[in-house]
């Protein structure tokens, strides 16, 4: 059973452990404890990427997160540089009906 977290995350059970996944092709990140993020693809870029409005900054970066797998986009966030990914899915090691 699999339940969703995100619209391309989910929560899966691969050999009865709950694992966080990918809702379109499967994969499988890391444990569903962990801050699938740090097994993400990543991209970080510069605020200006979103246009004129934006400007160049050098206190915050937007990091992009791919599944490695299937390429499709999970996450995004905007962040000071240099701090760690945002874990946005707290969850517990087990789940009930």
């Amino acid at each position: 059973m699999s339940k969703r977290v995100s619209e391309y995350l989910m929560i899966g059970d691969v050999g009865g452990r709950n694992v966080m996944q990918c809702a379109k092709c499967e994969y499988v990140f890391c444990a569903a404890t962990e801050n699938y993020k740090n097994y993400a693809l990543m991209g970080e870029f510069s605020p200006a990427k979103l246009g004129t409005v934006f400007k160049a900054s050098n206190r915050f970066v937007i990091r992009e997160f791919y599944c490695p797998q299937c390429g499709i986009m999970l996450d995004v966030e905007v962040q000071l540089k240099d701090q760690p990914y945002l874990w946005d899915a707290h969850l517990k090691t087990s789940f009930s009906e």
